[in-house]
């Protein structure tokens, strides 16, 4: 639409130049200069006339886009409060996680502190550690020589059931 009304402007200037050489010059003849005046007031209500129609064309446009530009403005304030809002919902986040921070390193002190007594008892206990590793050692050696000897023994008590069973078997069959 703006060019549009650069080039109606264009027709009103042309417009003006035609009247002024129809009305303050010599050149040629009355009659062409008659013409040319004709012609020239004639392109220059055109002129007038589409450049005021295309002006109120860009009016409207201006306005349309001066209201988007104030919803726009609305949204972007809206969203700049919800935002100062947040920001002091975090100042007060932070004020609480500062305090629960000096808490924990209070925390963390102490917790070192029992780890330093704990470590001492773990000390002291790794010598039972290791006699109580030695004793599971020997037991183990000794259930693994028990665990043989039930192999064995259950081995022996299936052979004899087995021949147990043959026997019994062998009687039915005599009679």
């Amino acid at each position: 639409m703006e060019t549009c009304e650069y080039f109606f402007d264009g027709m009103v200037i042309l417009g003006c130049v035609g009247e002024y050489v129809a009305d303050y010059t010599n050149l040629r003849t009355e009659e062409w200069r008659h013409r040319i005046g004709r012609r020239s007031l004639l392109l220059l209500t055109l002129g007038i006339g589409l450049g005021l129609f295309s002006l109120i064309k860009t009016n409207g446009l201006s306005g349309q886009v001066i209201d988007s530009l104030g919803d726009k403005a609305q949204r972007a304030t809206k969203s700049a409060n919800t935002a100062t809002e947040t920001s002091g919902q975090a100042v007060i986040a932070s004020s609480g996680a500062l305090e629960k921070s000096a808490k924990a390193e209070a925390s963390a002190s102490n917790a070192v502190t029992v780890a330093r007594d704990a470590n001492r008892v773990a000390n002291s206990f790794e010598k039972d550690i290791v006699t109580a590793k030695s004793q599971a050692a020997d037991a183990e050696s000794h259930l693994a020589d028990a665990l043989q000897r039930a192999a064995a023994a259950t081995a022996e008590l299936t052979r004899l059931k087995t021949q147990g069973l043959l026997l019994t078997q062998r009687r039915w069959l005599q009679l």
